[in-house]
């Protein structure tokens, strides 16, 4: 059966992945699983700010993979300066497939050319995008093509990419040893009363199991929804999980 084997396959991965030793060694695995996928141009880049990331890596970020000889001319016309992609890929649920680019308002005619002018002048086929987050706002995407027209992909295959590409993030993180720290932490009672939140207990119980008070609990869940941006308390533990502050 062909979900038989692709979770196989994936669980090999998942395996392997963890005891590479070098990233070169981490990428060929994924390029390899990817490409069983029907995924034959990749590439992944850390999209995070970053000290380690400012000097020698291309476009600024920790880059690996190619996508034929799209780079050159992607640069060659500018694109950077335009290209919707990262921010669509990072604000979209799930995976982003570049045939929808058109569906998006409010984008130009060169914003669309992109995504035109990968399929036409280098052969990138049936792009899709995976946007992954890592411990403390660690955020990374990949570019995933075909260079063959006809291919057509079974959409389980999307939901194992997605998988393996989450599983790379981490480890590729690991293996660089980043050590990405938000700009505003939280405080250690913070972190605490997160994670009492997401275990479902009310500001009420929270204050009870923590010896304070209900009103400073409110106090610090107002600090906390400021510092991770969120406008409820689910919201900011779903930020919160992302980035490996609750586990």
């Amino acid at each position: 059966m062909m979900e038989d084997a692709m979770n196989s396959t994936l669980e090999e991965f998942l395996f392997f992945s963890r005891k590479a030793q070098t990233v070169n060694k981490l990428f060929s695995l994924y390029e390899g699983l990817m490409e069983s996928y029907g995924f034959d141009r990749l590439a992944y880049a850390i999209t995070s700010d970053h000290e380690e990331l400012k000097n020698g890596h291309v476009l600024g970020l920790a880059k690996v993979g190619s996508l034929n000889n799209w780079e050159n001319y992607y640069l060659e016309n500018n694109y950077i300066a335009v290209d919707p992609l990262v921010d669509i890929t990072h604000s979209t649920p799930g995976i982003f497939h570049w045939n929808e680019i058109a569906k998006r308002k409010g984008l130009s005619e060169i914003q669309l050319k992109v995504f035109k002018d990968a399929e036409e002048e280098a052969g990138l086929f049936h792009g899709v995008s995976f946007s992954v987050h890592g411990p403390s706002g660690a955020k990374g995407v990949t570019l995933a093509c075909s260079s063959q027209l006809s291919r057509k992909a079974d959409p389980l295959v999307f939901d194992m990419a997605n998988l393996a590409t989450y599983q790379y993030h981490l480890c590729y993180l690991a293996l660089m040893n980043f050590d990405f720290k938000r700009a505003t932490p939280l405080s250690c009672k913070e972190e605490e009363i997160l994670k009492w939140a997401a275990k479902g207990l009310t500001k009420s119980e929270i204050a009870h199991h923590t010896n304070i008070s209900r009103h400073t609990v409110d106090y610090h869940v107002r600090n906390i929804l400021t510092k991770l941006d969120a406008k409820n308390t689910t919201a900011a533990l779903v930020t919160a999980i992302k980035e490996g502050l609750v586990i």
